[in-house]
């Protein structure tokens, strides 16, 4: 049964510079909301206008959110951009909102038993309460071992779900429901022109690197010799240069000086020549799979992909010395560029066929259809 009342906490990192000014608690229109907010808004001019206010270093992340649910109620969400996982509590109509941003960057668990809800940016936190059972969910471990599915609802655990990106939840005296507010709809374009298509992905690309240089201090880049995070680092050093701006940044590289097969230092320093900044290698000669893998499991939330996990841990670890709180980087860089079979198969699991009918459809004039579906490569180039 619903009972009114809600508690909300958060450790709370400041890495934008309107972030320390952030609040917990604000009046609007004369009701009370409380937010608990992770992660950083996009665009934020554009909102601003949208909701007839002035940007300004005193308007917070928190506060634009709580404005835009204020002004719009549900709808508000298909106003934010950006990467986020937030709660609302709405104390005049007794009722919760939990969301989760459009690409699912920041996680979102929780419980519920029909009584309580118990949510939390990591599994870890919800498994304090004594009341969250601790029974693992097997089909999910099966599933990882079989065939590393990527993570949607479920979890390692039964009873914790995890908040699909894109999603929503509001929880009061109707009960708790789950809706998406945003689902990615391919469009099929032919009556444009490339160098259009060039310059508008130019324009974007170059608007959310900018987006994420947003920052409270220094900014931290990895660079590899790929064209995804050369981008990334090319288009960040023009922003701070065209800007004028005095926050320092520092980049991040894997090299593997022993195994020139496998050494990107070469195309590494091209771009620091280009653009000269402040840098720092990390030799992976003698990083091998499983290296102190098992120091680190324990602390983890769910089964990690990576088994170099000591490897991947090294640039991270590095940035928390150095006290850079954004971190910027090529990674899926290529699935912009690449398509993936998989999500094929996941139609087929969930029954979905006569969306699979649809999707082997559009894809059958880039690949013939007999390697559509037994193919055993999931990658092709679109």
């Amino acid at each position: 049964m619903f009972q009114e009342g809600c508690g909300l906490g958060q450790a709370t990192t400041f890495i934008t510079p309107e972030s320390p000014m952030r609040k917990a608690h604000y009046k609007i229109f004369g009701k009370n909301y409380y937010i608990s907010f992770d992660g950083r808004l996009d665009y934020r001019r554009d909102l601003c206008k949208k909701l007839n206010i002035n940007e300004t270093l005193d308007i917070t992340d928190t506060y634009l959110v709580v404005l835009s649910y204020a002004l719009y109620g549900e709808k508000f969400l298909n106003m934010l951009e950006g990467d986020f996982a937030f709660a609302i509590w709405d104390e005049e109509n007794a009722r919760l909102i939990l969301a989760r941003d459009r690409a699912g960057n920041r996680n979102l668990y929780y419980y519920t038993n029909g009584e309580t809800l118990i949510w939390a940016s990591e599994i870890k936190q919800i498994l304090l309460h004594s009341e969250v059972p601790r029974n693992l969910n097997r089909r999910y471990i099966e599933r990882f071992l079989l065939d590393n599915p990527r993570a949607y609802e479920e979890t390692v655990y039964k009873s914790i779900l995890r908040l699909k990106a894109g999603y929503f939840l509001i929880y009061d005296k109707r009960g708790i429901n789950v809706n998406p507010y945003y689902t990615f709809t391919p469009k099929c374009i032919k009556s444009i022109r490339q160098s259009d298509i060039f310059e508008e992905f130019r324009e974007l690309f170059i608007k959310t690197v900018e987006n994420h240089l947003r920052s409270n201090g220094s900014v931290g880049i990895s660079l590899s010799g790929g064209l995804d995070s050369t981008s990334v680092f090319s288009v960040a050093s023009i922003l701070k240069q065209s800007k004028n701006s005095l926050e320092r940044i520092k980049v991040y590289s894997y090299v593997f000086r022993d195994n020139p097969s496998e050494n990107e230092q070469e195309y590494i320093n091209i771009a620091l020549n280009k653009y000269p900044t402040e840098y720092e290698f990390f030799n992976g000669d003698n990083e091998w799979n499983f290296k102190g893998f098992l120091e680190y499991v324990g602390d983890l939330d769910e089964p990690y992909p990576l088994f170099n996990y000591e490897f991947a841990m090294k640039i991270p670890k590095a940035l928390f010395k150095d006290g850079i709180r954004v971190y910027l980087n090529g990674m899926y860089g290529d699935e912009v560029l690449y398509g993936n079979l998989y999500y094929l198969a996941g139609l087929l699991r969930k029954g979905s066929y006569l969306q699979l009918i649809r999707e082997i459809r559009r894809w059958k004039n880039k690949i013939p259809i007999w390697d559509l579906i037994f193919g055993s490569s999931p990658n092709f180039v679109i």
